[in-house]
């Protein structure tokens, strides 16, 4: 009956070890949508990267690197392609995001998704779900299930050729277009809550190379599909092969613990002098 669903061949949940309690959440969340489904899909838990652990030895010793020009210096302008982009909430937001530094835990998380991308690689896995431990879902089982079969196969028939579907994401600019009125092309957006990757798209993130220009994963993924708003990031993955991404309208999947309060947002800003 749900024969798209059934092609996701595995799930990966990014948990930090220090969460058993959001591990078990998880687990909960996944035997109910199974029981709702009939059916089992693999599972792994997948151990993120700890903050605290982000030091200078930890990148330098793996060849890991930071987009170097990432922080704009204070009192100078973001370079972007043009004013007026963004809502006075969302340029607020990114004005401090893009002054202070990184943050420990953006470090992490983005090498925490980049290792999962690895191993999919490694596991020739063709089709992946992967979800952050502090993902819930939005409406009923039985209704997310039958708009996530329904988006697979609209893509199947719009467009067989995509990469990437967000089921959680934050708008930062309007969408480029719809293929229906719960499916969407994005445009400047974040959330990496929960997403499906095809094998394809797991080759063209790794192909880009973040790991050698890291920038927080939400900021690398649309600069893969869309020309990203600051000039230096489009420029820096711009060249590279483009991600076909689409996304679930409304959102599938929601972030419980998203915001202030949050692993990352709570984490230490990263000093490259240490």
């Amino acid at each position: 009956m749900y024969n798209e669903i059934k092609k996701i061949e595995k799930i990966f949940v990014i948990n930090l070890k220090s969460r058993p309690d959001r591990k078990l959440r998880m687990q909960q969340l996944l035997s109910s949508l199974f029981d709702a489904l009939d059916m089992k899909i693999k599972v792994t838990f997948f151990p993120a990267i700890d903050a605290r652990n982000i030091t200078k030895n930890y990148l330098k010793t793996r060849g890991f690197r930071l987009f170097e020009n990432w922080v704009i210096p204070k009192g100078a302008k973001i370079p972007y392609y043009k004013r007026g982009l963004f809502t006075r909430e969302w340029a607020h937001a990114l004005n401090y995001l893009y002054k202070r530094g990184f943050l420990k835990g953006e470090i992490a998380c983005a090498l925490s998704h980049y290792f999962v991308w690895k191993k999919i690689k490694k596991e020739k896995i063709k089709r992946a779900l992967i979800l952050e431990d502090d993902s819930a879902c939005k409406t009923s089982l039985k209704l997310f299930i039958k708009r996530l079969e329904s988006s697979f196969r609209t893509l199947k028939k719009k467009e067989p050729d995509w990469d990437f579907l967000y089921l959680c994401s934050v708008k930062a600019m309007p969408d480029r277009y719809s293929l229906t009125h719960n499916l969407v092309a994005p445009s400047y957006s974040y959330c990496l809550a929960a997403y499906v990757l095809v094998e394809r798209g797991v080759n063209k993130l790794l192909n880009a190379n973040m790991q050698k220009n890291i920038v927080p994963v939400d900021e690398f993924i649309p600069a893969l599909y869309c020309q990203h708003p600051r000039k230096d990031i489009d420029k820096l993955f711009g060249t590279c092969e483009r991600l076909r991404a689409f996304a679930v309208e409304p959102n599938l999947l929601y972030q419980c613990e998203a915001g202030k309060d949050g692993d990352i947002e709570t984490s230490e800003i990263y000093r490259q002098s240490k």
